[in-house]
């Protein structure tokens, strides 16, 4: 499940998100305490997260082309918040399991070019998560 994270540590996004139909699940605030972890952290930014990929952590590549669909719907407005805000973190969070094994000893993955100039071009970071593959 890809997700899209975007902090500032000197704006809100609280107007732009009131006045936009840009689809955040989570939001936050400076200095607002976040309860869901074991232990509470206070934020020390402005941030929200919009999924942008269902996709199963063994289908990167579906991933990919969800993320670049997201990205041409929403790019107008990722780049009008991005005009309204100075100091902005954009990253795409693409969860990954590992494909290695005792028979496997290497893997590797493609991002299409179209999908990293887009990205590029809004100034968007790419994060790889890669996770150890769960036992079933």
């Amino acid at each position: 499940m890809c997700v899209l994270h975007v902090s500032s540590k000197t704006t809100s996004f609280a107007a732009f998100l009131e006045n936009s139909q840009f689809p955040a699940y989570k939001k936050h605030e400076k200095g607002e305490v976040n309860k869901i972890r074991y232990k509470p952290v206070t934020y020390q930014d402005y941030g929200f997260s919009s999924v942008v990929s269902k996709g199963e952590w063994d289908d990167l590549a579906g991933q990919i082309s969800d993320a670049h669909t997201f990205l041409q719907k929403y790019g107008q407005e990722l780049r009008s918040v991005i005009s309204t805000h100075e100091d902005i973190d954009i990253q795409l969070d693409f969860p990954y399991s590992c494909r290695l094994n005792e028979h496997i000893l290497m893997h590797s993955d493609y991002l299409p070019p179209e999908f990293l100039k887009l990205a590029g071009e809004l100034g968007i970071g790419i994060t790889l998560s890669h996770y150890y593959p769960s036992v079933d």
